[in-house]
């Protein structure tokens, strides 16, 4: 496998991981977190899950590329 492949591999395990903990966050509101910081916090949970669409576009992409 691509070294590239590789890395955007781990990104899309670590972003995975960072998606599932906002999304704790989100149900658990922890921190005294208020409505807008909690609207805030969605807001890039769905930025987020579309950059990993976007990256595991990628990842078969490069990895199907003959």
């Amino acid at each position: 496998m691509r070294q590239y492949i590789e890395k955007m591999n781990q990104e899309k395990t670590d972003l995975i991981g960072r998606i599932e903990k906002s999304k704790k966050v989100i149900e658990s509101k922890p921190y005294g977190m208020d409505k807008k910081q909690i609207a805030q916090l969605i807001e890039q949970v769905k930025v987020m899950e579309k950059y990993l669409e976007i990256l595991k576009k990628r990842i078969e992409y490069d990895t199907n590329k003959k």
